[in-house]
């Protein structure tokens, strides 16, 4: 069977952002009925499927008494669904683009997600019937921070924490100003600065705690 559907997909394949409100279009091909057999731990035994309901619905006895859950799915109702469940027979062929890092470096992206890339299928048990169990799609997201978000966060805090604690004479204040406004830009640069996107971060472009600001805070008691 053949059918259109559209879903919507995050604002970039791996991150969990869905601010834009996008929506991704594709042609789902393949069989109509698919059959799966769970077990107690809603993993995926037997995967079956076909054109008619009476070749997915093919599992031996044998086969039924191993599974907890058996889930049917009729892909003209769920296509998306349908489209992750099926095996992939050849490499999606994808096309790249350039993207620019903020260190001027070049990520080539995906320009043309396919469904998969963006999620996975996955079987939970149904909030509706507790004795059910369905699948869905989940997302696929990568860890978002990077080490160059985090030293500088670290740098930032360490910083605020005695700032917040002490009155400073102008001079003094005034680097410290400098400083958090300067980590700030910084932390703004490096927001979205995914780790997947980069060969290697240089963490040596990361501002550092001036001499100064450190001697003056090494004269006061630890903060913990």
């Amino acid at each position: 069977m053949q059918k259109e559907f559209t879903v919507n997909v995050p604002d970039q394949l791996f991150v969990d952002s869905w601010e834009d409100e996008l929506t991704a279009t594709y042609t789902y091909e393949g069989p109509q009925y698919f059959y799966i057999g769970l077990d107690r731990n809603l993993s995926p035994l037997e995967l079956r499927y076909g054109d008619d309901e009476s070749e997915a619905d093919n599992f031996t006895e044998e086969e039924l008494l191993s599974f907890q859950h058996v889930i049917t799915l009729n892909a003209d109702d769920n296509p998306d669904l349908a489209h992750l469940l099926l095996p992939r027979t050849s490499d999606t062929d994808h096309t790249f683009g350039d993207e620019t890092n903020h260190d001027g470096s070049i990520y080539r992206k995906i320009t043309n997600p396919d469904l998969k890339d963006y999620f996975l299928i996955d079987y939970r048990i149904s909030p509706e019937s507790p004795e059910q169990a369905e699948c869905f799609s989940s997302p696929i997201y990568k860890e978002a921070s990077n080490i160059l978000k985090t030293t500088a966060t670290d740098r930032l805090n360490h910083v605020k924490k005695y700032n917040n604690s002490y009155d400073f004479d102008d001079s003094d204040q005034t680097k410290i100003d400098l400083f958090i406004s300067t980590m700030n830009t910084y932390l703004e640069t490096v927001e979205t600065a995914y780790s997947w996107k980069y060969i290697t971060m240089d963490i040596t472009e990361i501002p550092k705690i001036p001499v100064s600001i450190q001697l003056l805070f090494n004269q006061l008691p630890e903060i913990d």
